[in-house]
């Protein structure tokens, strides 16, 4: 919906609560009823703010974020999802570094190519 230039900000509970309050007001309370965020502990405290806020939205941590941190430790701990992980790294650098992989997503999609997680999109996949 929209970006934020947060820089020199202190991204506080208050401050993210704000934002989201801010983007549930534009679309209208009715019209939310989750809110979800990184996992971090300023992003919980602010999800609690919402909630507290409004009774009817609830948040929930980001699941992908969740599964990274899962992948993650799962991958220190298994030769096979290490591999994959390091792999998956190198697919990512190439894509996301080549003019022509740009080109060839840019002709099918309006979105911009961004530098994802390509690494758990990966694992996940193979798991």
């Amino acid at each position: 919906m929209k970006a934020v230039d947060c820089e020199g900000q202190v991204k506080d509970a208050n401050f993210i609560a704000q934002l989201l309050i801010e983007s549930i007001e534009s679309v209208g309370v009715d019209n939310v009823v989750q809110v979800i965020t990184d996992n971090a502990k300023v992003c919980k405290a602010a999800g609690a703010l919402v909630e507290a806020r409004y009774e009817h939205i609830f948040w929930t941590p980001c699941t992908v974020h969740s599964l990274n941190l899962v992948m993650k430790t799962m991958g220190n701990q298994i030769e096979w999802m290490k591999n994959v992980y390091e792999e998956g790294e190198k697919i990512q650098m190439f894509v996301t570094n080549h003019h022509m992989s740009q080109a060839i997503f840019r002709t099918f999609s309006r979105l911009e190519l961004l530098k994802v997680n390509f690494k758990l999109y990966l694992a996940s996949f193979i798991i």
